[in-house]
């Protein structure tokens, strides 16, 4: 969100505002909670569940991960990915310390697909440039997808639905600065 949709919006915003200071600052979903749990900004967007309560939360996207393949891989051909079907893939996911990563094993454990990343990153991003340059199979967010939508990706439903859900998160009885 913080490299592409916020960078959307604060471009919109900016055509109206011009004068506005605005500071930015792009996070894991968990350093962003802290943030705002602790007060040091007016806001934050970030992805759910979350482990603190000590903010104000509304949902914002309620989405679902995508599969990402290189053009011509066979799975690409399908409509729907599954968890049996990326079983003997070559996966590029999140290391450990992303909240979607322990969802994501869950679901693939579940079917009995049970996998380990060949390479590990914590952003979408970075798994799209290593899905290009044919290092694995990817699952992104929705934005990342939008974001990177190009003839060198190949994009499909993942199934069972791996929820991908936004909220904004606002300190409790805040005035904003």
């Amino acid at each position: 969100l913080g490299t592409t949709f916020m960078a959307d919006i604060l471009a919109r915003f900016y055509a109206h505002h011009p004068n506005v200071r605005v500071a930015m600052h792009v996070s894991m979903s968990t350093s962003v909670e802290h943030s705002v749990a602790t007060r040091q900004v007016d806001f934050g967007l970030a992805e759910t569940p979350f482990t603190r309560t000590s903010f104000e939360t509304q949902l914002f996207i309620d989405s679902e991960y995508l599969a990402i393949l290189p053009p011509g891989h066979p799975l690409a051909k399908k409509s729907v990915v599954g968890p049996t079907d990326l079983a003997s893939e070559n996966i590029v996911g999140w290391s450990p310390i992303v909240a979607v990563r322990r969802r994501f094993d869950d679901v693939m454990y579940g079917q009995s697909a049970i996998t380990t990343p060949a390479i590990e990153t914590n952003f979408s991003s970075s798994i799209c440039e290593l899905v290009k340059r044919g290092l694995g199979i990817g699952i992104i967010d929705p934005f990342t997808a939008y974001a990177n939508h190009s003839s060198e990706l190949v994009l499909r439903r993942f199934s069972p639905r791996l929820a991908f859900r936004i909220a904004v998160m606002k300190p409790i009885d805040a005035e904003p600065h």
